[in-house]
């Protein structure tokens, strides 16, 4: 190899390192700077909108609440108050997004301190870009100072409950579904953005398996309960007898096709509104056709 092409190749080479060390790999975090409008235009949307983040930590069920958290929830370690979501420091003062993102996907606070899953299944398979916004649009918010009780639970009840959940570990990097792939972007939407399961779920025991969207779980908030609904393709016990479109209209309004109207203090549908008609057709599609 004469001088000439030895030069070349060395510059080829060199150009190619650079383009690799310079170009964003996947799992590379890009969006730490909660200045791009874009990033936090996202989070906005899916704080406020689908992930409804203010059903548990807004002072009330509605999308334009402050996240100072306060409202009671029951899981399965018993009741507890919603944190403050406000980078206060009663809320998540210091926090990068990186550690909220922990929070969703791992449970697990800065310094390691775990938190119980119960509330954030799903959100471990948010992609990458949705969870990473979502923290940029939380870290902008104004600090608002409010602290909200925090409950002890006891060694015996931590190592007893729960015994056979599965936990399901998130490696790498996760990416983002095309909408226009209606069935996949449909079902993300429903388990890992709207989680519609958390409530949906028929819960599972050590004789029976959890059933998908089945219904049957007791949902309480600030003292009150209401057994959530199946919401399967059954015409019997669930939505089958629905038409699509009379599904995104309840997702927008909260009305049932025979005009009952559901209570937004347990069904998010104010946070449903804010959602595009895009993600209501995918959510309405997935639903009418699963057979999961």
């Amino acid at each position: 190899m004469n001088k000439r092409s030895l030069s070349y190749l060395l510059l080829t080479v060199f150009l190619i390192c650079c383009l690799v060390n310079c170009s964003p790999r996947p799992g590379d975090i890009t969006i730490e700077h909660i200045d791009n409008p874009e990033v936090l235009s996202r989070g906005r949307h899916l704080v406020r909108g689908l992930a409804a983040c203010g059903i548990c930590h807004a002072t009330e069920a509605s999308p334009d609440a402050v996240l100072t958290g306060g409202r009671q929830m029951e899981d399965s370690y018993g009741k507890v108050v919603a944190p403050n979501l406000t980078p206060a420091r009663s809320g998540l003062y210091g926090w990068k997004a990186v550690d909220i993102v922990n929070v969703l996907r791992l449970s697990k606070k800065p310094g390691g301190e775990r938190i119980l899953s119960d509330a954030h299944i799903g959100y471990e398979w948010l992609s990458d870009n949705d969870a990473y916004a979502i923290a940029a649009y939380l870290r902008s918010l104004p600090p608002i100072e409010k602290y909200n009780p925090r409950r002890s639970v006891s060694f015996f009840k931590r190592n007893t409950r729960g015994l056979f959940k599965t936990k399901r570990e998130v490696k790498g990097y996760v990416p983002d579904l095309n909408p226009h792939n209606t069935a996949a972007y449909g079902a993300y939407l429903v388990d890992h953005v709207a989680r519609c399961g958390y409530c949906h779920n028929t819960p599972g025991d050590l004789f029976n398996d959890e059933v998908y969207l089945g219904g049957g779980k007791t949902i309480s908030f600030n003292g009150k309960s209401r057994v959530a609904p199946a919401i399967t393709p059954s015409e019997i016990d669930g939505i089958g007898a629905w038409s699509k479109e009379e599904l995104v209209a309840f997702l927008r309004t909260g009305l049932t096709p025979d005009n009952k109207r559901v209570d937004p203090q347990f069904c998010p549908v104010h946070f449903f509104a804010q959602a595009s008609r895009e993600e209501l057709n995918a959510i309405a599609e997935y639903l009418k056709n699963t057979d999961k």
